[in-house]
């Protein structure tokens, strides 16, 4: 225990702090996903005038500019690969980033990808005016942002959580999602209309990032024990229900026993339905309400935002409830609240495929309540994955994080696909297929769903294995104890009988290397 946690018993903040660093956290999960947003919106508003070439031709060379400010088209596969590589890079740097969180803890590591996001944010207005592969390079940059977020959500989930608000807590996380385009698109109407142009929206983005990040970096600590602002009280209601020893556990990740676990397959199913959903709102909500509505670039910020706070809303209010349900099991509950956020969206936006042109207002309306009745996954998926993983919480919840990523190379690629022109009847067609994909996602997670910690997660498990790694350490540092006793002892006898080998004696550390070599080349126990 750190000396400055004694300083103050109650702590600075009245046994509050975790609820200080439950807002800052959300904050920066939130601006790393508006970064990756911001293309979303802007590019509504980077359109060249009539008759202009379109970035294909764009390069260091020929940039294309109305006044002070560069205006570029995009082809359909063109955006879709702009979305593309943020998913691939995310993907790529998963794995690494959840072990390093899982070892080092989130405020390091999440520090510094959190200011890769924020410098590869600022640097794309000069990257596009380089030219288009620049442009992607960043984007990729981005990604690889964005893929310590899922990881610092399960880590501060397992760490600062007290296990009676742990719906609270995971309902405000998940929030980011939906505070993200609230965020981005009403800021991004107004900077694409004044002066500043599209590129003022990467800026600001770029500027508040680093605002957040270094606070993170100054107020957060991966333990609450040594959280000089954490008083006595509070500590003690963080540590009721967790054990010491699943901090090791979390080195040593069951790989193998949770990739054949079918409730961690559910919480990967459910995150892929979830995002399917949430990509095509928070990406093509703005595009839609645009190109086929005709809303204006102002207003259409302003509206796209809607959806995503209804959601927030709707999360709060059903973390709320969830955690007050008793008369059913925690597994019964995931599989209740997880159908009707699914099912009710995919009704909803069945429903929206079929209101003709020049019904914006009623468009909007129904995309909002769909996205509202989204938020009852906060009750399905994401709270399953705390459950069912225990001390393996950052891992499983890192990989919602890849079907986030996931979802976002899918997405682009049908919808781009679908909806070419932009057209009514294409759109049709892409409120009709999503909305299927997101069912059968449902289907799968109301059949292996768990609310219950899975064998794997249990302590008994996680004590054993972790039994089972020391006495595999031990032996293998005996067996090196004993080849070497060994080799001293039969170059003892070698120069006994055979006195001009005297030599070898003298030269022991060299013999005792050549046994080590001898030794690692057998290989350790498995």
């Amino acid at each position: 225990m750190a000396p400055e946690a004694h300083c103050n018993p109650h702590g600075l903040f009245r046994h509050r702090t975790r609820f200080l660093l439950l807002v800052l956290v959300t904050a920066c999960l939130c601006i790393n996903w508006a970064n990756i947003l911001t293309f979303n919106f802007t590019v509504i508003c980077m359109k060249p005038a009539h008759g202009e070439a379109n970035f294909t031709n764009a390069g260091p060379n020929h940039s294309i500019y109305s006044g002070s400010v560069m205006n570029v088209e995009f082809t359909p596969n063109q955006k879709s690969l702009i979305m593309g590589v943020v998913a691939a890079g995310a993907l790529v740097a998963n794995l690494p980033i959840v072990t390093l969180i899982n070892w080092y803890g989130p405020r390091y590591v999440f520090t510094v990808v959190g200011f890769l996001g924020a410098i590869s944010t600022a640097l794309i207005p000069m990257a596009m005016r380089q030219g288009f592969y620049y442009f992607l390079a960043a984007r990729v940059m981005q990604g690889i942002a964005f893929a310590g977020d899922m990881a610092t959500f399960g880590s501060f989930m397992n760490y600062w959580v007290y296990y009676k608000q742990s719906g609270l807590f995971t309902a405000t996380l998940c929030t980011y999602v939906q505070l993200a385009p609230i965020f981005t698109n009403p800021i991004s109407g107004m900077l694409c209309d004044s002066p500043f142009g599209w590129p003022g929206v990467y800026y600001f983005h770029a500027f508040v990032s680093i605002l957040l990040f270094t606070t993170f970096f100054f107020f957060y600590r991966n333990d609450p024990n040594v959280h000089p602002f954490v008083g006595e009280v509070e500590r003690g209601k963080i540590s009721r229900g967790k054990n010491a020893a699943s901090v090791e556990a979390q080195k040593d990740i069951p790989y193998k026993h949770i990739l054949k676990s079918t409730a961690a397959w559910a919480v990967f199913i459910g995150g892929i339905g979830n995002f399917l959903a949430i990509n095509l709102i928070y990406q093509f909500a703005p595009t839609y309400l645009n190109k086929v509505q005709g809303y204006e670039v102002v207003k259409t910020g302003f509206f796209a935002a809607l959806p995503p706070l209804m959601q927030a809303l709707m999360k709060e209010t059903c973390g709320f409830v969830n955690d007050r349900i008793k008369f059913i099991s925690e597994t019964a509950k995931t599989r209740v609240f997880n159908s009707i956020a699914f099912c009710t969206f995919s009704l909803f936006i069945v429903i929206l495929s079929f209101i003709p042109i020049g019904y914006g207002s009623l468009s909007l309306t129904l995309m909002s309540i769909a996205t509202c009745f989204l938020g009852f996954n906060i009750g399905g998926f994401y709270k399953s994955g705390s459950l069912c993983s225990g001390p393996y919480a950052p891992f499983v919840l890192g990989q919602v994080s890849t079907a986030m990523t996931a979802t976002m190379l899918i997405v682009p690629v049908i919808v781009n696909f679908i909806t070419p022109h932009n057209t009514y009847e294409e759109w049709r067609l892409a409120f009709w297929i999503m909305p299927l994909l997101i069912v059968l996602c449902n289907i799968f997670y109301a059949c292996f769903g768990a609310g219950e910690p899975c064998y794997w997660a249990q302590e008994e498990f996680w004590r054993q294995r972790g039994e089972k790694r020391k006495a595999r350490e031990l032996s293998r540092a005996s067996s090196t104890n004993t080849l070497h006793t060994v080799g001293r002892t039969s170059l003892s006898r070698l120069s006994q009988v055979f006195p001009h080998l005297h030599n070898i004696q003298s030269n022991n550390n060299t013999v005792n290397t050549i046994i080590t070599s001898n030794h690692n080349s057998v290989g350790s126990p498995a």
